[in-house]
């Protein structure tokens, strides 16, 4: 009903309560047309009823001093549409278009109480209701209809104006929305790369947890063979003394404690996803500890040579070189296996450290991935959701500037056509007057010429 009979309506009342005054609020204004009264005022009539039966009202009634004016009540009524926080300027709004007004029975009830409210406050009630009623008589002649029909162009002009610079400011934040929520699925999207890269990263951990630790052993074992054959070539130049003996202890031990002290997985493994970088000094294999082990197999043999009288071996004589020699063999080998044994088991305990971080890695990585994706496919769908809108709002603006358009070449083309039919008019009036037998016709032809003059002027008020 609204777009049917706004357009063409002579006058516009917007009625509602002095205390709620919601129904001017242009963001609650849905109705086509309805949410113009500000750009066309002149259109529009502000009405509100109970607008001094509220005891709100009379108090504030009941504390002026000196005489109450229709102009008075007016200005209370504009400074209460500005609480919706946008001014109503004088020239904007011209005070003549508010009518604060009573009607009905509470305005009725107010003359039985007889307090003397009702008779100060109903000659200016009744002032307003006179000037309103004559605003619509004026607004529904026919000149006043053919006059806003004129002005469909000009409202128009300043609808649109108005109303695309509101538009245009809504698009602007919507666009800034759209942005922001592009940003955010950037960032997201970098957050879930980021952690789908880790993820990758850690992909070969059920590998790591049997070559790791393989590797480690295999690693110990190679510098266990190659102490064994350091061994061979250090009893091959004993000498027969105990001094010789002692030395070539003192030397096999400082050299598998200085290879097994020397050794790190990652130099032999090599691991190619960097397993065993950044070795910290916790991780190290303790020197002394890693010292006793392998001198524990040597006491026996040290404890056999310290009981000797003689430092000479006579193997001519004893066979006691050739047996201390093969303990010496003997105490080598366990040594290697010892340190061996020590050395695996000290770097895959590390390893198993290191393992069961990086499991605590892959699992965090695994939450992450799966919060940003949850987190991406959130903002994708408002992004998505914005640009719909976004969208919407742009077919909106187009559409609404389509019909301003519209509005606009109609008014222009009626313009037009009423100067047409006014030049018509006027040339068959002249013509008349200057071909009437009598100069009394000729007067009257012409009285009529200047009379649709005035017709025309009055109609293009404004134009």
């Amino acid at each position: 009903m609204a777009e049917k009979y706004v357009p063409n309506a002579d006058l516009i009342l917007l009625v509602g309560r002095a205390d709620d005054l919601s129904f001017l609020n242009l963001d609650a204004l849905t109705l086509p047309r309805i949410q113009d009264w500000r750009i066309i005022p002149q259109r529009f009539r502000i009405v509100t009823t109970y607008s001094f039966t509220p005891d709100s009202q009379r108090k504030q009634v009941d504390a002026r001093d000196g005489p109450l004016t229709a102009d008075g009540f007016r200005r209370r009524l504009r400074q209460q549409i500005e609480t919706f926080g946008r001014p109503l300027p004088e020239d904007e709004v011209p005070s003549n278009l508010l009518f604060p007004l009573e009607f009905g029975d509470s305005w009725t009830s107010q003359a039985a109480r007889q307090d003397g409210f009702y008779e100060r406050i109903n000659p200016i009630v009744a002032e307003l209701k006179q000037q309103l009623h004559r605003d619509i008589e004026e607004s529904a002649t026919e000149i006043g209809r053919i006059r806003s029909a004129v002005q469909v162009h000009v409202i128009a002009d300043n609808v649109k104006k108005a109303r695309l610079v509101q538009l245009d400011a809504a698009l602007s934040c919507e666009r800034e929305r759209l942005e922001a929520l592009e940003d955010e699925q950037a960032r997201v999207a970098r957050r879930l790369e980021m952690a789908e890269k880790a993820l990758a990263g850690l992909a070969h951990l059920s590998k790591l947890e049997a070559e790791v630790p393989a590797g480690i052993e295999r690693d110990c074992q190679t510098l266990a063979e190659s102490a064994k054959a350091c061994g061979a070539k250090l009893r091959g130049e004993i000498e027969t003394n105990r001094n010789s003996f002692i030395d070539k202890i003192s030397t096999y031990s400082s050299a598998l404690l200085s290879v097994s002290m020397d050794y790190r997985p990652e130099l032999i493994f090599g691991d190619k996803d960097n397993f065993w970088t950044n070795i910290s000094p916790a991780e190290e294999p303790n020197r002394d500890e890693l010292r006793d082990v392998i001198q524990r197999e040597f006491e026996t043999t040290r404890k056999k040579l310290s009981g000797y009288f003689l430092e000479e071996y006579y193997p001519n004589v004893s066979r006691d070189f050739a047996i201390d020699k093969a303990l010496l063999d003997w105490d080598m080998t366990a040594a290697a296996n010892a340190a061996r044994k020590w050395l695996a088991a000290h770097w895959k305990t590390r390893a198993a450290e290191r393992l069961e971080r990086k499991k605590k890695e892959q699992k965090l990585a695994k939450s992450r991935a799966t919060l940003a994706r949850g987190d991406l496919d959130e903002v994708t769908r408002r992004c998505a959701a914005q640009q719909d809108l976004l969208a919407g709002k742009e077919q909106e603006r187009q559409a609404f500037s389509d019909r301003m358009d519209r509005e606009r070449e109609t008014g222009g083309d009626f313009r037009a056509y009423l100067d047409e039919a006014y030049l018509l008019a006027l040339r068959a009036r002249m013509r008349e007057g200057r071909e009437a037998a009598a100069p009394s016709e000729s007067l009257l032809m012409l009285l009529s010429a200047a009379q649709l003059g005035e017709e025309r002027k009055n109609i293009l008020i404004g134009q």
